[in-house]
């Protein structure tokens, strides 16, 4: 059968076309999409709403406002804006998430993987990992959070700046402008808003990384340098100096939980409750005030800052000990 063909080919090839099939969907499909939103932020910009917004960047920029403003003031800037310009934004995503990431690692997983699209598999249901799914990826901000902080270390804001021309404000400027076509509006509930800044995205880009790069990457190299691979991968593909860190270690912990999980279902779900947790904390901030906030951040902090740590290790030792413990069991 001619697909056994495809399946056959030296594992070298398989990586060469993966990564052409990649860079054309984010080249043509990401780029169509991103013309889209590039023209609906041009439009918000040029309204009474993107005024507002550059002069709040500019002040958290500069240490006069915090994090807090910009969730507080989002809401109000949503409710000026014209909902038919944000949906636009947002519907491009998804597709370009449905085709860009979950079409062509099915395809492509479909041509290449041994078994088709059942390579990525799911066997491993162990309800002790699906519970440590979740909580792994609870407690994963603070290390996120952290981990940007390596972008001061190593330069990496001041090369940005250099290089691309982007700075600080136009860093939080774009953050506002994601929040604005990623938030519910008027004429977008939480539903629909939850499932596809979270859900589909997660589902493709784990199918895309964890499913196909990191399975190919390990067979070429081995199970540890093809996960620090595809997270490296991971963390370029985001296109954002500033958060490149983050992605880069959430990349290496998705890729051990499938690598130890044996099952792509663990992977996603950390995936998806990491990008849910960005609208949870918007519903925070809506509930509360900023002194109240300031108060938790800080209390977090210093309380429990180095309890998630432990506990995410836990977490990955859970798996690791299922990973041992299934290898005994089948030898």
């Amino acid at each position: 059968m001619w697909i056994q063909r495809y399946r056959l080919l030296p594992i070298r090839k398989k990586i060469l076309y993966s990564g052409l099939a990649l860079l054309f969907s984010v080249a043509i499909i990401g780029g169509i999409a991103g013309a889209l939103i590039l023209e609906d932020i041009k439009t918000i910009a040029e309204s009474p709403v993107g005024e507002k917004a550059t002069q709040l960047s500019q002040d958290v920029a500069d240490g006069k406002s915090t994090l807090f403003d910009i969730y507080k003031e989002v809401g109000e800037f949503i409710k000026e804006s014209d909902s038919s310009v944000l949906n636009r934004g947002f519907y491009a995503q998804i597709i370009y998430n449905l085709l860009g990431f979950t079409g062509v690692a099915l395809l492509i997983g479909w041509l290449f993987l041994p078994k088709g699209v059942r390579s990525f598999t799911t066997e491993n249901r162990s309800v002790i990992l699906f519970f440590a799914s979740f909580v792994l990826a609870v407690n994963f901000p603070q290390i996120a959070a952290d981990a940007t902080q390596l972008n001061e270390l190593f330069g990496l804001d001041i090369l940005q700046e250099k290089l691309l021309g982007v700075s600080e404000a136009d860093d939080y400027n774009d953050l506002i402008s994601q929040f604005l076509m990623f938030l519910p509006n008027e004429s977008r509930g939480w539903l629909i808003t939850i499932i596809g800044v979270a859900l589909i995205p997660a589902v493709g880009e784990e199918l895309m990384f964890r499913g196909l790069f990191q399975r190919l990457f390990s067979q070429r190299f081995n199970p540890h340098n093809g996960i620090a691979i595809t997270a490296l991968l991971f963390a370029l593909v985001h296109f954002n100096f500033t958060n490149f860190f983050y992605y880069f270690i959430l990349g290496v912990a998705l890729g051990y939980a499938y690598y130890w999980g044996k099952n792509i279902l663990f992977p996603i779900i950390i995936h998806f409750i990491n990008n849910s947790l960005v609208l949870l904390q918007y519903i925070q901030v809506q509930a509360i005030s900023k002194d109240d906030y300031l108060a938790i951040q800080s209390e977090e902090e210093q309380s429990f800052a180095l309890m998630r740590y432990v506990t995410v290790g836990l977490c990955l030792l859970i798996f690791y000990m299922n990973y041992q413990r299934r290898r005994f069991l089948i030898k």
